[in-house]
């Protein structure tokens, strides 16, 4: 009769165990609409999901977090389980070898251990957040069964004593509470019924006593659990803050001298050797910054303001940017911007991260005068670029045209003769006059640059210095002026100036004439122009260069303008 109830045991728990697992699964897959719509119209079950997923925390990373740290430790303990049933089974092999017991027993359920960590550990990737759930069923069942095979008389208590650890550290990596809750019960039901069938009908193998240990072992795992997840949101939190705040102090170190966080006292939390350095203490002490308060180093009016601005719990302000005067180690005053913004830190204490920097003591700039075309033409050179035989102006660079805007308007004017006043402008035409005829007489390379002075449109006394060189390009000699402006004078313009000028050039169509004949002569010398200048006249001329010549008027590139409206 006891050999019959061994058997039934044996035998019947696992399928009893098999078929609630079916039964379950199917129930599952089978009502899984019928459960859906069920509590989503059940208002009491939304409002206990919404209470529940409050009391959980945390969010979706959070939750990808701890999925991984279960499928780690899951791997290491498996990983651990490997090993010790590997030694077991070997001392084992090697105790039949010695014949120490030749009636050992056969640990079917150490075998069975050992190759389910053995493949795991082998393959890592088995173990995701998706099949955690699977495999911890999977090994409790094995679990289960191991231990009710072997033909030996199975004692409840050692099942429970040998399952115990396993079964503890399984459920608390485990993914769902519900697999969990129902393994245990599982569990507790095969030990109810091998107690019953042992005959067992009180003491410590009583229906009441299995009840009570399983169940402390339930909320055992549950407070492990709610440990290990509040944990790791404790971590990802830390994580989280500890990046935000680097990147605010990164932000704020590019633009301040000095970035320190403060405690709820506004005390400095550690050293800082930037606010050292904007204090000019050259020899700090043993811990150096760490623990001081702020306001030390400011004056004693402006502590007062600072702390009703910044330390007021009244007023929730995140952000507060303001201007003090703060004293060094030899208490001279400094003048700071001080830039302080508020955060909690996670025992949801109030801090600070201050940002200083030194104010630099400018002046304001002066206002910008009005416009006046002489003064426009103080801090950059006045170049214009003219044939030598013509007098046609080809090039004026920015300067020049600003100055002549409000005399010849948007037009530039034709001639080199219109930029002298009309009492000067035939002594500026036989200056120029007497430069070009010395290129007949004299070599290129013995004509120097020449100064010649004029009257500039009436209201200035200039000085030019012209210089003369052949340009290969437009096939002609070329003269370049470079104008200093002296003896400005301050008469406006008057009746008598104005009939001194050149009549305004309307389109200036005899300079459109000449430009447009050089333009169709040098584009057939452009192709010429590089091979002529091994030529004896271009070799004689190359090593001629003075300021202002036309070589660097060629690299003006905003002052090139021709005959055409400015």
């Amino acid at each position: 009769m006891e050999v019959t109830k061994a058997s039934v045991v044996r035998y019947s728990s696992p399928l009893i165990l098999a078929a609630a697992l079916v039964l379950l699964v199917s129930f599952l897959l089978s009502h899984k609409s019928f459960i859906r719509l069920t509590f989503a119209s059940c208002k009491l079950c939304t409002q206990l999901k919404r209470w529940w997923e409050r009391q959980q925390g945390g969010d979706s990373s959070s939750e990808v977090e701890l999925d991984v740290m279960r499928c780690k430790w899951m791997q290491r303990f498996l990983f651990v389980c490997s090993v010790l049933t590997m030694c077991r089974l070997v001392s084992r092999q090697i105790a039949v070898l010695r014949e120490d017991n030749t009636n050992a027993e056969f640990d079917l359920h150490i075998l069975a251990a050992a190759v389910l960590s053995l493949v795991v550990t082998s393959f890592p990737r088995l173990i995701t957040p998706k099949s955690l759930d699977v495999w911890y069923v999977l090994i409790l069942v094995i679990l289960d069964a191991v231990h009710l095979i072997p033909p030996v008389e199975v004692d409840v208590r050692d099942v429970m004593a040998l399952g115990f650890p396993i079964r503890f550290i399984l459920a608390v990596l485990a993914k769902r509470i519900c697999c969990v809750a129902f393994c245990i019960l599982v569990h507790l039901l095969q030990a109810i019924l091998i107690a019953r069938l042992q005959g067992q009908r009180g003491g410590a193998d009583s229906t009441e006593w299995l009840v009570g240990v399983f169940s402390l072992m339930f909320f055992c795992i549950l407070i492990v659990r709610n440990l290990m997840r509040e944990n790791v949101l404790l971590k990802v939190d830390l994580q989280k803050r500890t990046v935000e705040l680097g990147a605010v102090s990164s932000l704020l170190t590019a633009c301040y001298d000095a970035v320190v966080e403060l405690d709820q006292n506004f005390k400095l939390t550690q050293d800082s050797g930037q606010l050292s350095s904007m204090l000019l203490q050259t020899a700090p002490k043993v811990g150096g910054l760490a623990g001081k308060s702020l306001l030390d180093f400011f004056s004693e009016g402006d502590r007062q303001r600072i702390s009703e601005q910044v330390l007021n719990p009244v007023e929730n302000i995140s952000a507060v940017a303001l201007n003090a005067d703060m004293l060094d180690s030899d208490f001279n005053h400094v003048q700071v911007e001080l830039f302080c913004a508020q955060f909690k830190n996670l025992a949801s204490e109030r801090c600070f991260l201050v940002g200083l920097r030194e104010l630099q003591d400018l002046e304001p700039p002066a206002p910008l005068g009005p416009s006046d075309p002489s003064r426009l033409a103080g801090n950059e050179a006045l170049l214009v670029m003219y044939d030598v035989y013509s007098f046609d102006i080809h090039i004026m660079n920015g300067e020049m045209q600003r100055l002549c805007r409000p005399y010849f308007g948007d037009t530039t004017p034709d001639s080199i003769l219109s930029l002298a006043s009309g009492n000067t402008r035939l002594s500026l035409s036989r200056q120029l006059q007497d430069l070009g005829n010395a290129i007949a007489v004299q070599q290129p390379n013995d004509i120097g640059p020449t100064t010649v002075t004029f009257d500039f449109l009436g209201f200035s006394r200039a000085e030019a210095v012209v210089s003369i060189e052949y340009d290969h390009l437009l096939d002609a000699w070329m003269g370049s002026m470079v104008f200093h402006l002296t003896d400005r004078s301050t008469n406006t313009l008057t009746e008598s100036n104005l009939q001194n000028l050149p009549p305004p050039t309307q389109h200036g169509l005899h300079g459109l004439r000449a430009l447009c004949r050089r333009s169709t002569s040098s584009r057939s010398s452009r192709s010429s122009s590089r091979s002529s200048r091994g030529s004896p006249s271009a070799s004689s001329r190359s090593n001629h260069s003075a300021m202002g010549t036309i070589s660097e008027l060629h690299y003006l590139r905003e002052a090139c303008v021709t005959k055409l409206k400015l």
